[in-house]
C-alpha cells in the first residue's frame, strides 16, 4: 500500500502544537484510534491527544499531560509517550524532562484516557558509564507473559541505543541493558538508534525504530523471538521524493497492526516542518508500494 500522507498537521498560531507535531503513539479501543503525540509550540513540549474513527481523519483533543510543577521530574517537558490499556487503566509511560538532557521515564495512569494522574519516575538514569547515564526517552511498552516489557532509548555521550526493562507490576522495573546497538559504519543506524515501537505478532517481537546515519533519519525494522536478541532487517520507510512531506527524514515511528494491515504513523520532516504521516503495509516491510 502507498503512503497516505499527513494525518496530523501543525496547529494554528497560539495552539499547543503550532510548531511541531511528532512522536505518535496509537492504539485502537472502543471504535477509535487513540493517537497521543508530542505537541510543541516553540515554548513548551507536552503530550496531546487526537481521536479518529478511520485512522486517517483525526480530531484533536488538546493537551492531556501538562508540565509538572517546579522541581518535579517533568517540569521542563512531557515528552514522547507509549500507552498501554490494561486492567481498566490507560498506562502512559513518557519521557520526563526537568532540564535539557536529563530525561527519565515516568508513568501516569488514567481511567478515561484524558485525565491522568502522574506516578513519578519508574526508570531512573543509569550510573556513570552505563548505556543510559545521560538520558532515556522514546519508550515503547507491551504486556506479555506476566511482564511489562518497557523498551526505551538509553543515551550516553550523545548517541542512543535501545534498552529493555521488565516489571511484574508496571512500576518496579529491572533493567536488562542494551538489546539493539548501533549499526556498523556505513549502515543506516550507525549514529543513533531511537524512537522505538514494539509489538508481538506471529511469534516475533517486531521493533520499528529510527536509524540515523549522521545525515538522514529513516525507519528501520528488527525482529526477535525472545524480545532480547534482535535481528535487524534494514530500512522499511525510506525518504520521500523531493517536495514531499518526508523528503528529509522519516522519523519518530509507531506501528499498529489492525484489519490485516501494519499502520505506520511517523513524523514526516521536509526540512522545515514536522507533521504526522501514515503509511500502510500488508507484510510489515513494504510500506511504499
Amino acid at each position: 500500500m502507498p503512503k497516505k500522507g499527513v494525518v496530523i498537521p501543525k496547529g494554528a498560531a497560539g495552539e499547543a502544537d503550532s510548531e511541531q507535531v511528532l512522536y505518535p503513539n496509537v492504539f485502537y479501543k472502543d471504535g477509535y484510534f487513540w493517537m497521543y503525540y508530542l505537541a510543541h509550540n516553540n515554548i513548551n513540549i507536552r503530550i496531546s491527544l487526537a481521536l479518529s474513527k478511520d485512522g486517517i481523519n483525526y480530531t484533536k483533543k488538546g493537551v492531556v499531560l501538562p508540565l509538572g510543577a517546579a522541581g518535579e521530574a517533568d517540569e521542563y517537558e512531557t515528552y514522547a509517550c507509549s500507552v498501554l490499556y490494561k486492567d481498566g487503566y490507560f498506562w502512559m509511560y513518557y519521557g520526563a524532562g526537568y532540564a535539557l538532557k536529563n530525561q527519565r521515564i515516568c508513568l501516569a495512569l488514567s481511567k478515561d484516557g484524558i485525565n491522568y494522574t502522574k506516578k513519578g519516575v519508574v526508570i531512573p538514569m543509569g550510573a556513570a558509564g552505563e548505556a543510559d547515564d545521560t538520558e532515556m526517552y522514546c519508550c515503547s511498552v507491551l504486556y506479555k507473559d506476566g511482564f511489562f516489557w518497557l523498551y526505551y532509548v538509553g543515551s550516553r555521550l550523545d548517541y542512543g541505543r535501545c534498552c529493555l526493562a521488565l516489571s511484574k507490576d508496571g512500576i518496579n522495573y529491572t533493567k536488562k541493558g542494551v538489546v539493539l546497538p548501533l549499526g556498523a559504519a556505513g549502515e543506516a543506524d550507525d549514529r543513533n538508534v531511537y524512537t522505538i515501537s514494539v509489538f508481538y505478532k506471529d511469534g516475533y517481537f517486531w521493533m520499528y525504530y529510527c536509524g540515523h546515519d549522521g545525515a538522514n533519519i529513516r525507519i528501520c525494522l528488527a525482529l526477535s523471538k525472545d524480545g532480547i536478541n534482535f535481528t535487524k532487517k534494514g530500512v522499511v520507510l525510506p525518504l520521500g521524493a523531493a517536495g514531499e512531506a518526508d523528503d528529509v527524514h522519516t522519523n519518530t515511528a509507531h506501528v499498529l497492526y489492525k484489519d490485516g494491515f501494519f499502520w505506520l504513523y511517523y513524523g514526516a520532516h521536509d526540512g522545515g516542518n514536522f507533521r504526522i504521516s501514515l503509511a500502510l503495509s500488508k507484510d510489515g516491510i513494504n510500506f511504499t508500494s
